[in-house]
């Protein structure tokens, strides 16, 4: 018995631990499988592109060239996106730029391959609970002139997608 007793503490002591580690992660790749919305656009300063009168640094206020933009992630790590942004050629208007790759989590962020730009693009994005974040340097984006002429300004553009 006394050989015994030992190994019955020790299948006590084993039997009362449990496996923490699962639940160390912040989030797992079919967590944040969904759809995600672009649902702001910061300028670094405040404009008013569409000229009525209220400068914001909200583009989605200022032009809805920005709406039905997102990203789909899918659980095989495949995603798709659309971009739509304002576009100056011969006149003003809007255009659409798709993604289409690959994606991965890692340290809280989500990095997307696009393979239908050669070479390939990665963005990263932060995820912030639902949303994920990206933050653009020297991006450019819409303003007028002191013509009321559209013209594209650069500077710190930040991007908000929100899950579904």
């Amino acid at each position: 018995m006394k050989k015994i007793l030992p190994f019955l503490m020790l299948a006590g002591v084993l039997a009362s631990c449990s496996d923490d580690d699962d639940n160390n992660s912040n989030s797992s790749d079919s967590d944040l499988a969904g759809t995600y919305n672009l649902t702001s656009v910061m300028a670094p300063t405040a404009v008013d592109y569409n000229m009525d009168e209220v400068a914001s640094q909200e583009l989605m206020d200022e032009a809805i060239c920005f709406l039905d933009s997102y990203i789909t992630l899918n659980d095989d790590n495949t995603y798709t996106s659309e971009y739509n942004y304002v576009l100056f050629v011969s006149e003003t208007g809007c255009d659409t730029e798709m993604g289409e790759g690959t994606w991965n989590e890692e340290d809280g962020q989500v990095t997307t391959t696009n393979m239908l730009i050669e070479p390939n693009l990665d963005n990263t994005y932060t995820i912030n609970n639902n949303e994920l974040v990206i933050m653009y340097e020297n991006y450019p984006y819409p303003d007028r002139d002191e013509n009321d002429e559209p013209v594209y300004r650069t500077g710190t553009v930040i991007l908000t997608y929100t899950k579904e």
